[in-house]
């Protein structure tokens, strides 16, 4: 399994603050990293958007975060992003 995908808004995003970023999620036992690669204007485009990703580099975990992040993530902040990985097998 590829790299961890993770969707969320990013934190203090000033032009089209309301757009969600796709991105891949690096993570240890400490800290996280959101590589971010792509902007969509809802969550719904975000969600295809990591249907189409898997269809084409494979299968992975997908995450979901009800807040918006930094490329920085704390233990805390990776501990409480939804899985989301069901909804795309």
């Amino acid at each position: 399994m590829g790299l961890s995908m993770l969707i969320s808004k990013k934190e203090g995003q000033k032009i089209c603050p309301d757009d969600y970023k796709v991105g891949w999620l690096m993570k240890d036992g400490t800290q996280g990293y959101w590589m971010i690669w792509g902007s969509c204007k809802d969550l719904k485009t975000a969600l295809s958007c990591a249907r189409d990703t898997i269809k084409q580099k494979g299968k992975r975990d997908v995450y979901l975060s009800s807040i918006p992040l930094d490329k920085h993530l704390t233990l805390e902040q990776i501990l409480n992003l939804e899985n989301i990985t069901l909804s795309f097998r």
